[in-house]
């Protein structure tokens, strides 16, 4: 039995004798731990924190009540506020920064507490503290006092306050590691009703080491084997309500050990809370602010609309109205010549405009946006908190089943009511204007609230560092231990530079040893662990163990013995001959579906169609009939000759089984409206020169400069009215930057090809190769002619393909589309367009670079070009047989990932989205 253990079973008998100890959970733990004479319980006041120690001894000057963290908030939003208006500001915040007001809260908070503190430093600072920072802070305090006396309150560590026992007597454990002790010693000082006991070295596992791990993971696992064992053996000690874990770093650590917990079937209680505002129930709040804040962003919106832990009472008429937002891509409201521009509110009257307001469904959805939008711009806008109440029960009452919370849920919104009633009733209170938004005030206070969800299952309890010091369970854990981790220093005034922290002759208070000394004796068994690597970052283990040289260093697997998963890999690695027992519950499930997949009838093996062909028949038939089209010939494209080249497994996926590649709502950006719109501007500018003239003329190239600007300004009008992206103001810029690029295109035509006649424009062709089994189709974006035969024209934004994509060194081309355009224009037909009868050889093949301005002409009979006439007969010849190996491979099932996909450079498996579900995520490449 420990000193101080023996100290407190000595005093049990005496009435009047009250533990305290650092925190509500250490008080606790105590409580329930030991028992009073004859086995009685023990009294609730028996133990408490020291925080209901001072409560409950310590006398507030006499008409006077204590400030606290709401109040300081409200006092500052409004000196925030004044200062936003008519700055007074110079060091603490800038001038230039003032109107920026809520974003300087949580630099001037510390200030608050420490005033008297604050103004006896300013007294003797001189010029330690710069001089506008010297005045930004006696200007704060004495506003603050102001306003303190004006309020009838007084803060905590500014007032003298009388310590006042009574008749009970005190026993202080562990003041090492309480914060405000030397503040409060002062007034305790020589009272025989206090008594402060420490940790002393007489503790028994005072000396207790550190075991260092390799990575996180080694030291989850060695918990939970450590654990497990506990948790199976008969002995008392390895009951739940005996049993605690202390985890430093637990936000960052949360996952890591619920993974763990998972994988190794142990049951855990994380008990150190969330804020508030994260809770189901209340996070809606925050949601209905960002949708505000982000103009009614579609993304934004969907996240409150998909809250699915409230309940919504129209889910139909929400899910509808995302559903038209995607459909027309309604991205957010915004504003534009310093007017507001509702995009959702334009779609929505263009939509009905269109006939929609005769479908009812419609006309929910719109009404629920219209509602909501109301709803929340006056929850967000209210000017009180009495205001942000009336406002936020409306809105309950309107979208929510209010009998259809769950209870968890009803009583997290229960707790942010309270808060907001507490703002209500404090800011009434208080001689100060109401905050700019109340509403926001409301969810910061939320997000600061930490909640602790009652436990409804039995489990390890889990602790956050600090919060557990001086628990006595019988077996204590505490992991995560590293220099960072347990790293406790308390700056004097946190407002102070390093340097003028130096000046003043200042330190800070570190009880980092203090804490590790105190969980050395936290538990009749207390084993700490810690790892090397973690987190992306390599740690550094406390300089407390490094001194005493109680650093013992583990190895990965160490218990590899006791451990079903290591057990696990070695069966299947062949080094042991029988599988693991007993198993845990979720290997046991990955070996019931391993066991029922691998004994099906037939079925030796999955198939894995990255290396082998597609099987069963059947499977391959429906493949190639998925490819084919109404004649039974395969159906390919020069783009599915480029993807399959590139890699024939990802062409399976995207083009036979239709799966589509995981991308952002928004993903069209910028360079693809762009690309849409140069390729739009040319088809309107060739369809009605073709319609009116049939020919491009050089000599009229000023005109032609003029016909192509009008035909981009008719197609920027179009697509503002048809199409929901771009927002109107980016077409007006958009159009205006394209302007000397598409003039350009017109003169660098004329130099290039000089006059020619236009024979299809966006026109599709189609080849049908009978032999193989395929129909080549494609569609080319200018076809023309002039004496020297037909020519080929194919718009790009920015980078064309180079010569080496057509016939690179080291294999078959990459880039296709030249010469599949060059066999469809002089063997194929068109499709739907009567008056295309020429034929012929194709004698200029180009690309043209919008961006550049110019061609890169793979072949022409005049100009350089990459091939000459005969060269480019062999590109075609290498693109047929490309073609035929294709057909030949998928009637054969054959989506094989191969090495040629190194002809990209690398691009087919870095640029895949479908490197999730590829079997051969990784190659390796061994260069000469």
């Amino acid at each position: 039995m420990s000193d101080v253990e023996a100290l407190m079973r000595e005093r049990l008998g005496e009435p009047d004798t009250v533990f305290v100890f650092p925190s509500e959970v250490a008080a606790d733990w105590t409580l329930r731990s030991l028992l009073g004479p004859g086995g009685s319980a023990l009294p609730r006041n028996t133990c408490v924190s020291w925080d209901k120690f001072k409560e409950e001894t310590f006398a507030s000057p006499e008409g006077r009540r204590p400030a606290n963290g709401i109040v300081r908030r409200l006092f500052l939003e409004a000196l925030l506020g004044e200062n936003a208006r008519r700055p007074v500001f110079r060091s603490l915040i800038p001038p230039e920064h003032a109107a920026a007001g809520p974003a300087h809260l949580s630099s001037l908070k510390p200030v608050l507490p420490l005033i008297g503190r604050t103004e006896k430093l300013l007294g003797r600072a001189g010029n330690a503290i710069d001089a506008a920072k010297r005045s930004d802070l006696a200007l704060l305090a004495a506003r603050y006092r102001e306003f303190l006396d004006a309020a009838g309150l007084f803060e905590p560590d500014d007032a003298a306050q009388e310590f006042v026992p009574g008749k009970k007597t005190y026993l202080v454990f562990y003041p090492e590691v309480i914060e405000d002790w030397n503040d409060a010693a002062p007034a305790l000082r020589g009272n025989p009703a206090v008594r402060a006991i420490g940790a002393g070295p007489g503790e028994a596992g005072a000396n207790v080491s550190l075991d260092v791990f390799p990575g996180i993971e080694d030291e989850m696992s060695a918990l939970m084997l450590a654990l497990r064992a506990l948790l199976d053996s008969p002995a008392p000690g390895g009951r739940i309500n005996r049993i605690a874990v202390t985890a430093a770093g637990l936000d960052e650590l949360a996952l890591p050990l619920a993974d763990a917990a998972r994988r190794y079937d142990v049951p855990l209680l994380v008990n150190s809370g969330r804020p508030l505002a994260a809770y189901p129930g209340v996070n809606v709040l925050g949601q209905a602010a960002a949708a505000v804040a982000s103009g009614y962003g579609l993304r934004a919106l969907e996240t409150l609309i998909g809250n699915r832990s409230v309940p919504w009472k129209d889910h139909e008429a929400a899910d509808r109205l995302l559903r038209f937002g995607l459909e027309n891509n309604c991205v957010r409201n915004f504003t534009a010549d310093d007017r507001p521009f509702d995009l959702w509110e334009y779609h929505l009257r263009r939509a009905a405009a269109a006939g929609g307001r005769h479908d009812t469904r419609f006309s929910a959805a719109a009404s629920f946006y219209r509602s909501l939008r109301t709803s929340l711009d006056g929850l967000s806008g209210a000017a009180t908190f009495d205001e942000v109440k009336r406002r936020f029960t409306k809105f309950r009452a309107v979208f929510f089943e209010g009998g259809n919370f769950g209870d968890e849920e009803r009583r997290c919104l229960e707790l942010a009511l309270d808060r907001l009633d507490e703002l209500r009733e404090t800011a009434r209170a208080l001689p100060l204007p109401p905050p700019a938004s109340p509403f926001r005030v409301w969810l910061d206070v939320l997000s600061e609230t930490r909640y602790v969800p009652p436990d409804r299952e039995a489990g390890v309890p889990v602790y956050p560092y600090r919060v557990s010091a001086g628990i006595r369970p019988e077996h204590h854990f505490i992991v995560n231990v590293s220099e960072e981790t347990t790293r406790v220093v308390v700056p004097p005034f946190p407002f102070l530079s390093v340097d003028e922290q130096a000046r003043l002759g200042l330190a800070d208070s570190d009880s980092s040893d203090a804490f590790l000394s105190l969980y050395g004796v936290s538990g009749k068994t207390v084993r700490m662990t810690g790892a090397r690597a973690g987190f992306g970052r390599v740690r550094l283990p406390p300089p407390f163990f490094v001194r005493t040289g109680a650093l013992r260093e583990r190895l990965a697997g160490e218990e590899a013995e006791s451990d079903g998963y290591a057990a696990e890999e070695r069966f299947f690695l062949g080094a042991e001959t029988t599988p693991p027992e007993p198993l845990f519950p979720l290997q046991a499930g990955g070996m019931a579906a391993a066991a029922v997949r691998t004994a099906a009838p037939g079925n030796r093996r999955a198939s894995l169609f990255t290396e082998s062909p597609v099987s069963p028949e059947a499977l391959r038939r429906a493949v190639v009939e998925r490819l084919s089209d109404g004649d039974g010939l395969l159906s390919l494209s020069p783009s599915d000759l480029e993807r399959f080249t590139a890699c024939a497994f990802r062409f399976l996926l995207e083009k036979a089984a239709g799966l589509e590649a995981p991308e952002s709502d928004f993903a069209q950006d910028r360079a693809f409206w762009q690309g849409t719109f140069i390729h739009r501007v040319f088809e309107r500018f060739f369809r009605r020169l073709k319609e009116e003239r049939g020919r491009f003329e050089a000599a009229a190239r000023a005109r032609l400069r003029d016909d192509v600007l009008r035909a981009a300004e008719e197609e920027a009008r179009a697509w503002e009215k048809f199409e929901p992206l771009p927002l109107p103001p980016l077409w007006r810029t958009m159009t205006r930057e394209m302007a000397g690029g598409f003039r350009a295109f017109v003169d660098n035509t004329a130099e290039a090809f000089g006059d020619f006649g236009i024979l299809s424009v966006e026109g599709a062709f189609s080849l049908p190769w009978a032999e193989k089994g395929l129909t080549l189709s494609g569609k080319i974006d200018l076809l023309g002619l002039n004496e020297h035969g037909l020519l080929i024209v194919d718009y790009k934004k920015n980078k064309a393909p180079s010569k080496r994509d057509l016939l690179p060194d080291n294999g078959g081309p990459v880039s296709f589309q030249i010469p599949c355009y060059v066999m469809l224009a002089e063997e194929g037909s068109p499709k739907g367009d009567a008056a295309l009868e020429a034929g012929g050889r194709v004698a200029a093949a180009s690309y043209y670079s919008f961006e550049k301005e110019r061609y890169r002409h793979v072949l022409h009979p005049e100009a350089k070009a990459w091939y000459t006439a005969d060269a480019m007969r062999g590109v075609i010849e290498g693109a047929r047989a490309a073609l035929a190996s294709m057909a030949d491979r998928i009637r054969a099932g054959d989506f094989a990932i191969g090495f040629a996909s190194d002809r990209t450079g690398g691009r087919a498996c870095r640029d895949c989205a479908f490197r999730a579900v590829c079997r051969r995520k990784y190659f390796l490449r061994f260069d000469d």
